[in-house]
């Protein structure tokens, strides 16, 4: 957590990641007699997903945590191997896309930029993003 703390992450962050790595897989651990991170082999990491009773975003939210911690082991040589890479992600939640501006909003907006002398900018900008059509 001192690592989350040092990247910047926000305490809410911070707070996730303790509920899912301590109060979450540690106790699911201790309760399996699993006390050492190579005697984690992914039908564990299966078994304690098994576990969540969360919608797809959570559970995707989760899954990542896990992820990357099991990251930070192999990049620090606590394993060699991330056994989560063995399972497959969950379905990814279905996301509204963000849509387009209907053609006399984009309009009104590419005329409040000249006012601005924002106007060229703005354009190769919104060109750059794939947003000028």
């Amino acid at each position: 957590m001192a690592i989350k703390s040092a990247r910047g992450l926000e305490s809410t962050s911070q707070k996730k990641y303790r509920t899912v790595l301590k109060n979450q897989f540690l106790t699911w651990t201790e309760h399996h007699k699993i006390f050492a991170l190579n005697q984690i082999l992914p039908v564990d990491l299966t078994r304690f997903r098994a576990t969540w009773k969360n919608g797809e975003s959570t559970t995707h939210r989760k899954h990542e945590m896990l992820m990357c911690f099991f990251g930070f082991c192999v990049r620090n040589e606590y394993l060699h191997k991330n056994p989560m890479e063995a399972l497959s992600k969950p379905k990814t939640p279905d996301l509204v896309p963000t849509d387009y501006f209907r053609a006399e909003e984009f309009d009104k907006i590419v005329d409040a930029t000249y006012v601005y002398d924002y106007g060229e900018e703005m354009i190769a900008n919104l060109g750059h993003h794939g947003c000028v059509r």
